[in-house]
């Protein structure tokens, strides 16, 4: 095996900021997710970056998908302490394949969407007793910015 970076990097285990699911589009998950981290201070967090961010929760393509990421929901908790987890969607996402009237339609479409996800979320987190003092925060991104529900 060859390296090819020589970095030294901590061993010890971290707490993290936060969980985060978030779409692996780059329009959302390059400048703006840099911001988000830098600003809220989640340096340390546990990403789980994939296509349509929370949309896996909320309407899966095969509900495998859905209780995959929750599973990984549930191990940044058990093993990382995040006292977030931030589900989010974007404007003129890919993996929903949906087109839109207006910004407001769209808006609209996705906020239920993430709604739908923070009750999944919610529910699953709370079977498993991982939910006390756990915050789900919904974010929804457009081509201005990042917004919380």
């Amino acid at each position: 095996m060859k390296q090819i970076i020589n970095l030294k990097i901590d061993g010890g285990h971290y707490t993290a900021k936060a969980c985060m699911v978030w779409c692996f589009d780059h329009r959302f998950s390059g400048k703006l997710l840099k911001e988000f981290i830098v600003d809220g201070g989640y340096l340390k967090r546990d990403p789980i970056v994939i296509a349509g961010g929370a949309k896996d929760i909320a309407t899966p393509e095969e509900l495998t998908d859905r209780d995959y990421v929750l599973r990984q929901i549930a191990k940044s908790i058990r093993l990382h302490h995040p006292p977030h987890v931030f589900l989010m969607t974007h404007a003129n996402c890919g993996a929903y394949g949906k087109t839109f009237e207006n910004p407001e339609e769209e808006r609209a479409f996705y906020e239920s969407e993430l709604i739908r996800a923070k009750d999944i979320t919610e529910k699953y987190l709370k079977e498993k007793n991982l939910a006390e003092g756990l915050e789900v925060v919904p974010l929804y991104a457009d081509f201005s910015g990042l917004y919380q529900l």
